[in-house]
């Protein structure tokens, strides 16, 4: 087990450029220095030393009070935020608190949403939230959609959708746009020097999806991360378990190439029209299922054992001697189509081929595997 994550390490510090922590409590001390992306899964998280990279929190409670390099990236119960130093962030959840100074843009959604008078942000601030205290200080637009909004702040310009809006003192305030139930209540000693507009709310079919974007992006990117590492200890598993499998998939990719890459088209187009027909038969239903759930192995592991014959080959290049280790090897090939994947169209070609490849060396592979059980009656 300890190999195995060994390995993912080197996967990580070589592809990523991140550092994964997990754990039920995770400190990051004020001495200490991370000089990477930081993705932490925990129960409480407190960062107080310095990230020289983006913040990604998962967590019930978030603090942050270090310096960050990047941006924050946190979806938490309970976040409170006062870094020194943060270039944006991006906060989902249910109780959040931000101050400090953020260089570029804040974006919360929450129930409830705190932003102190120590707090500046640099460019816009977007809250969505149940409640919010604004009492920073912004340079663009502050927007905000939800319930009630207690504004002391600085902005150059308010956007408000909400039920209820108090202006107390000493708010400064340009432009005001208001699309509210009720009156604003602006206190004595706030300030606006710029246009005042009320109405009522509107009904804007779409702008609150486009406000989600961000959010949106950043889930993918988290995803994308995941998925890439699952892959990862999917192919270490395999190796570990069941490494005569492995090799005997790889050798029809290395001896007879493009039998693999016609066996792999050949199945590819097969298979999805095999399991249509399979689904409108009623008999042939579960069949079709079946066939879907292999198809859907085929895509999966394709990648897998290219990324092993391309590692092993480029590897023994380098060492013409002794055996090759098919972990590393593994990593290194992986690491090679990442890369070049992230190359437009080239990527895109390169992504068509390794599904062609992979999949005729598993179908060939497999099918050998059967026979030879087969001749010794094995199955």
């Amino acid at each position: 087990m300890l190999r195995v994550f060994l390995v993912l390490l080197i996967f990580l510090s070589m592809g990523q450029g991140m550092v994964v922590k997990r754990g039920n409590r995770i400190v990051v001390g004020r001495d200490v220095e991370i000089d990477d992306d930081l993705l932490v899964f925990a129960r409480s998280i407190d960062i107080k030393g310095m990230v020289n990279g983006n913040l990604y929190l998962f967590a019930q409670d978030v603090k942050v009070s270090g310096e960050i390099e990047g941006s924050i990236h946190s979806f938490a119960a309970s976040a409170d935020f006062d870094a020194v130093r943060v270039r944006s962030i991006i906060v989902f959840g249910g109780s959040v608190s931000v101050s400090g100074d953020v260089e570029n843009n804040l974006l919360i959604f929450g129930g409830d949403a705190i932003i102190s008078d120590e707090t500046t942000v640099g460019k816009d601030l977007k809250i969505f939230s149940g409640r919010a205290t604004m009492s920073g200080d912004v340079t663009g637009t502050f927007r905000f959609r939800g319930g009630q909004l207690v504004m002391s702040g600085k902005s150059g310009k308010v956007v408000a959708d909400c039920d209820e809006m108090k202006i107390q003192a000493p708010a400064r305030i340009g432009d005001l746009i208001i699309r509210s139930k009720k009156k604003p209540l602006i206190e004595p000693g706030a300030e606006i020097t710029g246009e005042m507009r009320l109405g009522r709310p509107e009904e804007v079919k779409g702008k609150f999806f486009y406000a989600l974007a961000p959010i949106i992006a950043t889930i993918i990117g988290i995803i994308k991360i995941v998925v890439i590492i699952a892959k990862v200890l999917v192919g270490i598993i395999l190796i570990a378990v069941v490494k005569n499998y492995v090799r005997r998939v790889m050798n029809p990719l290395i001896i007879k190439p493009w039998h693999s890459l016609g066996l792999g088209f050949l199945g590819l187009v097969v298979i999805p029209v095999a399991v249509a027909i399979l689904s409108i038969i009623l008999v042939g239903f579960p069949f079709g299922v079946l066939g879907l759930y292999l198809y859907t192995i085929l895509l999966y592991l394709a990648p897998i054992f290219v990324s092993l014959v391309i590692g092993e080959l480029v590897m023994k290049f380098f060492r013409r001697e002794g055996e090759i280790n098919l972990f590393l090897a593994f990593i290194v090939g992986f690491v090679i189509l990442f890369v070049i994947g992230l190359i437009p169209i080239i990527g895109l070609l390169v992504r068509i081929a390794t599904l062609l490849f992979g999949a005729g060396a598993i179908l060939f592979g497999s099918w050998e595997l059967i026979r030879e059980a087969r001749s010794k009656a094995l199955i």
